[in-house]
């Protein structure tokens, strides 16, 4: 199966639900044919670059989904007379944005533990404070060195 990802621009006054069903409806169609509807992003009402069908905005919803010729023409009957559908458009995927989609879509353990952050233990927060006077010192400012050598000596101006 290849992989499509569809762009529908509807009609700024169609509510969200209808938009549901339509979407449904879709993936109804395309799993009855045999493909598979993977990702459906509403991006909301936007402002045409140009008129279509003299609207001025539109609301935008792209689908991602694998299929075959088939899914393409029943994709293009359902929406070509729909009064609703201001235009729609796919475009063919290449398999490494299809694999990156489902990878993105499946969640994995291994993932979850490689993005938690490390704990910091005692001996790490008592080396960060060490190596903090160092820093001053470089400065070569003679009390900082003092200060830096010796933390009882801190309170002592010069």
């Amino acid at each position: 199966m290849r992989g499509y990802e569809l762009c529908l621009i509807f009609q700024h006054e169609t509510n969200e639900d209808s938009i549901d069903q339509k979407v449904e409806a879709l993936r109804g169609k395309a799993e009855a044919i045999g493909g598979k509807v993977m990702k459906v992003e509403k991006w909301g009402k936007r402002s045409l670059k140009f008129a279509i069908k003299k609207q001025q905005k539109g609301y935008y919803c792209f689908v991602s989904l694998t299929g075959n010729n088939k899914t393409l023409h029943e994709i293009e009957r359902i929406f070509k007379y729909d009064e609703s559908v201001l235009r729609y458009s796919y475009i063919r995927l290449e398999e490494a944005q299809v694999e990156a989609i489902n990878k993105t879509l499946e969640p994995s353990a291994s993932t979850d533990a490689t993005t938690e952050a490390p704990k910091a233990t005692p001996e790490d927060t008592a080396q960060e404070t060490k190596d903090e006077p160092a820093a001053t010192a470089e400065t070569g400012d003679p009390a900082e060195t003092a200060a830096a050598e010796n933390p009882e000596a801190s309170d002592i101006e010069i």
